[in-house]
């Protein structure tokens, strides 16, 4: 196995870490703000992603998790590209 092989493996293998580990805090009945605190760290800690916003919907699109951003989260419009899925 080379060593990109290697690498591949790995972050599959982190992912489904990460994944394990949102599905078991589910679990235990968190709440949503623990919860959105968890997922913010998996996707910056230990996926590496670096800018993210997480919209949740409550009447309307609110930004949730707003993760080094620079202000893009401004110009987006969620209602109009998410509209389908509420």
């Amino acid at each position: 196995m080379n060593n990109t092989e290697l690498k591949k493996r790995k972050l599959t293998h982190q992912k489904l870490d990460s994944l394990l580990e949102v599905t078991r805090n589910i679990n235990k009945n968190l709440s949503a703000e623990e919860l959105f605190a968890l997922f913010e760290n998996v996707l910056s800690q230990q996926l590496g992603l670096n800018k993210f916003v997480l919209y949740i919907y409550k009447e309307r699109w609110e930004a949730t998790i707003i993760h080094g951003d620079d202000g893009l989260s401004d110009h987006i419009l969620p209602g109009r590209r998410l509209s389908g899925f509420y």
